[in-house]
């Protein structure tokens, strides 16, 4: 299996934030894990639901991007209204993810929408963990997140 997805710097990752971990043997990503520690020398410790107190531990160098696509979505529990719409409601807002489909590219926009009915858009969004700095960017809120 080709790894072809992003390899991430520390600057891109944060506390809370949703990555694979590769590994070189078999060459695969883990499943999806969060960020619960990370070290000024790069080292990371990943944990998920239910693995609490016992985390994986990674270097930065093996951290990659998750991609944002209807099955990660559907993964992180988000509703699918509409044909490459996806929404999740939190408290206040909801989040609202919408994937054009282009000849050669996809395209994802995220919204932010205010329970008020206001409105806060961002450029093209790729992977999880920029759809959470996005939402915490707008609401000052996190984007809580849990895989199946």
């Amino acid at each position: 299996m080709k790894n072809n997805l992003k390899k991430m710097l520390l600057q891109d990752i944060f506390i809370g934030a949703w990555v694979y971990q590769y590994m070189e043997i078999p060459q695969k990503e883990s499943c999806p894990m969060y960020v619960s520690a990370i070290f000024e020398n790069g080292d990371l410790y990943l944990d998920m639901p239910g693995n609490e107190g016992d985390p994986f531990e990674a270097e930065i160098g093996e951290i990659r991007g998750i991609p944002i696509t209807p099955e990660t979505l559907r993964g992180f529990h988000f509703d699918e209204p509409d044909h490459n719409v996806f929404e999740k409601k939190c408290k206040g807002f909801k989040v609202v993810v919408t994937i054009f489909w282009h000849q050669h590219y996809k395209l994802i926009r995220a919204k932010i929408q205010h329970d008020n009915g206001g409105f806060q858009f961002d450029e093209n969004i790729v992977f999880f963990h920029q759809l959470q700095e996005f939402v915490f960017k707008s609401t000052r809120r996190l984007l809580t997140l849990e895989w199946l």
